[in-house]
């Protein structure tokens, strides 16, 4: 009997084993790689201000994010091959007792391979404003991103108006991955990455948090801007889509997927089978006994 349950117990051990093999090869490369963008992906989000010490303004609206296709642009004499990102804001600005709406159409060019931003446009509908915004050298994430990644951006922006005015303007930014946490937003609830942002831009210092899932692809989950340690303005993600390749479609993955591969699931697994076999070494160690 000893002997039959000896077997039993070093067959499940094997296994459990086995799995935790896998499963520590698998949370090694748990990482957020980088997404696929394909025509007609989307996401909607909503932002507002909160109330906050010395800020005498408010404002809120929606913003539409599209992949619209691919395209090649010609900046400085160099070609690259892009895809196109079209953001559409609606913004209702409330300051001393009056409210006002505007409306600006963002058009973002990003380099095919890395997914750097290379240069966008700025419609602003309302007004006839037009700026063509060129970011040099290319603004990047360093793919894959993981927890205790830390890179930083400079970079200079140069701004051209319609009427052929210039303006230069340097950036620093400092990127810092801190962690996985769940974040939860109309759009579902999400494992996801924390990038922690720091940057002087425009001579003062400002903090945000952006909030990446990999089922949610190239745009945030969440984004919080701080002033003096409080969260002063936020934006949340409503809803999202992804069109389907022929593979998703056959794994009925797509818009609005949810998936456990995303950071926090592994661990919990690992644990959980790290947990079992101590038991069962235990529990076989008292049956000897």
């Amino acid at each position: 009997m000893v002997r039959k349950v000896k077997k039993k117990v070093k067959t499940l051990v094997l296994c459990l084993t086995v799995t935790i093999m896998f499963l520590i090869s698998f949370n090694a490369s748990s990482q957020f790689q980088k997404p696929t963008l394909k025509e007609g992906d989307y996401w909607f989000y909503e932002f507002h201000v909160l109330p906050v010490e010395n800020i005498n303004y408010s404002y809120y609206g929606n913003i539409n994010v599209t992949v619209k296709g691919k395209t090649t642009v010609n900046v400085e004499g160099t070609a690259y091959h892009t895809i196109t990102l079209v953001e559409n804001h609606t913004v209702t600005l409330i300051q001393n007792g009056n409210t006002g709406t505007r409306n600006y159409i963002l058009t973002k060019y990003l380099d095919e391979k890395g997914l750097s931003l290379i240069m966008y446009t700025k419609n602003v509908t309302n007004t006839g404003e037009y700026f063509t915004n060129y970011i040099n050298p290319p603004l990047a994430y360093p793919w894959p991103i993981e927890t205790g990644k830390k890179w930083d951006i400079n970079y200079t922006r140069k701004i051209v108006e319609k009427n052929g005015n210039i303006t230069l303007t340097n950036y620093t930014y400092k990127y810092n991955c801190t962690g996985t946490k769940t974040i939860t937003t109309d759009a579902g609830t999400f494992n996801c990455y924390v990038v922690e942002i720091t940057s002087s831009a425009r001579g003062y210092k400002n903090r945000s948090v952006r909030y990446y899932s990999p089922d949610v692809g190239y745009q945030y989950v969440k984004e919080e801007e701080y002033a003096n340690g409080e969260i002063w303005f936020e934006i949340n993600l409503l809803s999202f889509g992804h069109i389907k390749t022929n593979d998703e479609t056959n794994n009925n993955t797509g818009e609005n997927s949810q998936k456990n591969n995303t950071p926090g699931f592994e661990a919990y697994t690992l644990i959980t089978a790290a947990t079992s076999v101590y038991i069962v070494t235990t529990l076989f160690k008292k049956k000897q006994k």
